[in-house]
């Protein structure tokens, strides 16, 4: 039985042992799920992990992955991060992070963070910056859909925020 319980893995490497037993059982071998586990085990045999696949990278040019941040104020993200209360009310957190240094500039927390809130909390951080000379370069965003882009319109005409 140890011996065709070998040949069914080698053959069918994705069943493990209850497949193989109800498969021996089928060819006419007395066998419960416990002792083709006992046997499976004694012969070390195993089904392979699957391989993982690789995600798409993207093609965003600007993509974490693509362009890292190289130094402090080089590349600020910016998310939202919702919770909900003991209530069932739902929060939002606005968030405003150095990429580099991985410093949180802003957070910002309220029932609803509409896009006139997110410009002025934006602005304030961008103002807050400009205070200690360190504009943002760069900005990325975890938010789909969010075309219109905070820091950039809080930084008004600058040019070198990209």
């Amino acid at each position: 039985m140890a011996k065709r319980m070998r040949e069914l893995a080698a053959s069918r490497p994705r069943w493990g042992y209850r497949r193989i037993a109800w498969q021996l059982r089928r060819e006419g071998f007395r066998v419960s799920d416990t002792r083709a586990y006992r046997l499976w085990r004694r012969e070390g045999l195993k089904v392979p992990q699957k391989k993982r696949k690789r995600r798409n990278a993207g093609t965003s040019e600007n993509g974490c992955d693509r362009r890292k941040a190289e130094r402090p104020n080089d590349v600020w993200c910016w998310d939202f991060i919702f919770d909900i209360t003991e209530r069932g009310v739902t929060l939002k957190w606005l968030s405003i992070v150095d990429e580099f240094t991985r410093e949180c500039l802003t957070l910002k927390v309220d029932w609803s963070v509409t896009s006139e809130k997110r410009h002025r909390h934006a602005g304030r951080t961008v103002r807050d910056a400009r205070r200690a000379s360190a504009d943002p370069e760069r900005q990325r965003t975890g938010v789909r859909g969010e075309g219109d882009s905070a820091l950039i319109e809080a930084a008004g005409d600058r040019n070198d925020v990209r």
